[in-house]
């Protein structure tokens, strides 16, 4: 994204970041909570099905639209859009994962595009992942004590293994395949650390279903359109 879409992206959060709990329900909200009480936005869900005119241009006109109609091709549709808040000294850790075993449904081809709207480092809760594991097999998830958030990968599978960091500035992005087990740090340092992450995937194959979907050439022609709104 350039800088201009990355401000656009920010603004829009930073709209819902102020929003209460009832209006960001259709959102499907999490909070990270300080140990005084500070309730924070962590994450929320259905970015683009909470307003497709905006989304259809930012994913159109930066490069996620070029890459994603090279990669899964015509038939491309999104069914995940997400945005990761992971707020300053309180942000916390996303465990390790494929997400392929979070989905309800198997989406072989999918492809994650996950965009960095703030510095990310090592300090901030970085990406981490492990080079190659998208070439190996499903891992068994499970639900471990003391994270709530979703069904992760054991620690004891990592031994003697290190994961890559991920180190980004606004606007830069990564892609991977759905078998590529990631997770990020929680944030030690005082400035949130913002991301949106998008997965599409082939809607052509037989038995392709998803609770929500949205075609990519439908985004191009919404897109077609001007919008005030949306720096290009």
């Amino acid at each position: 994204m350039t800088r201009s879409q990355v401000d656009t992206v920010l603004r829009w959060l930073e709209t819902r970041d102020l929003e209460d709990e009832v209006c960001l329900q259709s959102m499907q909200p999490e909070f990270d909570l300080s140990a005084c009480g500070q309730r924070r936005l962590r994450k929320i869900r259905r970015l683009f099905w909470s307003d497709p005119g905006f989304w259809s241009q930012v994913l159109v006109h930066s490069e996620i639209g070029r890459i994603v109609r090279d990669v899964v091709g015509p038939h491309a549709a999104l069914i995940f859009h997400a945005a990761f808040m992971k707020p300053g000294r309180i942000g916390s850790r996303t465990a390790f994962h494929q997400d392929q075993a979070l989905w309800e449904s198997n989406y072989p081809d999918a492809l994650t595009i996950w965009t960095a709207l703030t510095p990310c480092h090592s300090l901030n809760g970085c990406l981490m992942g492990y080079v190659g594991s998208h070439l190996g097999v499903p891992i068994q998830h499970q639900f471990v004590k003391g994270y709530e958030w979703h069904s992760s990968i054991p620690d004891a599978h990592f031994v003697g293994q290190k994961p890559s960091l991920y180190e980004m500035e606004p606007g830069e992005a990564l892609a991977w395949h759905p078998l590529f087990v990631h997770g990020s740090e929680e944030n030690r340092s005082n400035v949130d650390r913002k991301a949106i992450v998008a997965v599409f995937t082939n809607a052509s194959h037989a038995g392709f279903q998803a609770k929500d979907s949205f075609l990519l050439a439908e985004m191009e022609r919404i897109a077609s359109v001007p919008v005030d709104r949306i720096v290009t």
